[in-house]
């Protein structure tokens, strides 16, 4: 019993072609073998092949970060937005996983940040116009 020197399937002796991947199974001078079996090319190479799994892009995470990169930090809801695209993509779910995490990541620090320099502008103009009767005089 031979092997093939492809996929490591065993092969009847004599064989050209490996029933398994459909390599050519040659001798040791580099002549092809007479087949002892003919090769049924439709098993070998119409395998059925599984379709990645469509996603769908996370809606709630995109227009978070378009409103970050509108209304406070571009650069973190840039990268958010990146993240969030780059999830539908994902070739599986782990990944897409971590890529959503990192996103979120993204969008919470855009947001805290945008909101403390909310607070900042805030406080100083109360102070600002507070105290602006002593400050010129």
């Amino acid at each position: 019993m031979a092997f093939c020197p492809n996929c490591g399937a065993s092969v009847e002796n004599g064989a050209i072609f490996c029933t398994s991947c459909g390599s050519s199974i040659q001798t040791n001078d580099g002549a092809p073998e007479t087949p002892a079996t003919p090769v049924n090319e439709e098993v070998v190479y119409n395998t059925p092949q599984t379709a990645p799994k469509a996603r769908e892009l996370n809606v709630a995470q995109l227009v978070w970060a378009i409103i970050n990169i509108v209304l406070c930090c571009m650069p973190l809801g840039v990268a958010g937005l990146v993240f969030t695209i780059m999830a539908k993509d994902s070739p599986d779910d782990a990944t897409e996983a971590k890529r959503l995490k990192n996103a979120k990541i993204f969008n919470i620090i855009a947001t805290v940040g945008g909101a403390l320099i909310v607070v900042f502008y805030i406080i100083y103009f109360v102070f600002l116009f507070s105290f602006s009767e002593y400050m010129y005089y």
